[in-house]
């Protein structure tokens, strides 16, 4: 049973789904912007199926994980062969299953992908998406966060849900359909600008980290797309150039 949004505030109330009840951590932030966690969950997946699964209409494919047994750091699946729209399904699913709405009613703010450099052709082995919206409260304009974490090499998902108040900073959103250069691609034309010859200078013994967060001046789409802390290659996410 999906957890349903109630007004602005969700309270998340675990009904079998070993979701994590949390609304104290508050921290400043954007100057005056204040930021709040108030939920977060986890789900284990089956990677061999999950996709063909949601692609046929199969929205029970999320398997409540207890938080005794919540995933460790220990990577114990196998590699897949996802592209973005696969892990955006994915999202959208989650999104559904635990806020009861679809993931396009709200804006898409950040994709991030990565992946271990041993494991660059298989592609992204992870997948991050943030989500946005504004509502307007008693107390002001609040920005509502929801988070998703795709983790196949560990066979699960986490998602997480974030407050700010009072909102003084304009977030960007990505328009998915004006982008030409997908994850994948943008890795493949990296790896051809260099980023493969800095890999294999140190021995594969990196990760990779693609991260789409759209500016607010010039082109706002560019893969940023991180080898090292001294070595990333900025791909043109709608001509496919190197800048």
């Amino acid at each position: 049973m999906p957890v349903n949004k109630m007004s602005v505030v969700l309270f998340f109330v675990s009904f079998g789904l070993g979701l994590l009840v949390s609304c104290t951590v508050v921290d400043r932030i954007n100057g005056n912007e204040h930021r709040g966690y108030y939920g977060e969950g986890e789900f284990s997946i089956d990677t061999s199926s999950i996709v063909e699964s949601i692609s046929n209409g199969n929205a029970d494919v999320f398997v409540s994980m207890p938080s005794s047994s919540q995933s460790s750091s220990i990577a114990t699946g196998k590699p897949v062969r996802w592209s973005q729209e696969n892990y955006l399904l994915i999202a959208n699913a989650l999104y559904q299953y635990v806020w009861n709405r679809p993931a396009n009613d709200w804006n898409l703010n950040l994709m991030q992908f990565s992946v271990d450099c041993k494991l660059v052709d298989y592609g992204p082995q992870t997948g991050y998406f943030s989500f946005w919206e504004i509502f307007t409260t008693q107390e002001g304009r609040r920005r509502v966060e929801h988070q998703i974490y795709i983790k196949p090499l560990k066979n699960s998902v986490n998602w997480y849900e974030i407050q700010y108040h009072p909102v003084v900073v304009d977030w960007p959103k990505i328009n998915v359909d004006e982008l030409n250069v997908s994850a994948i691609e943008a890795l493949t034309i990296a790896e051809d600008a260099g980023g493969r010859l800095i890999r294999l200078t140190v021995e594969n013994k990196c990760m990779i980290i693609e991260t789409l967060a759209p500016r607010k001046e010039g082109n706002p789409y560019i893969w940023t797309v991180q080898y090292t802390d001294n070595y990333a290659v900025s791909v043109d996410a709608i001509t496919g150039k190197v800048r």
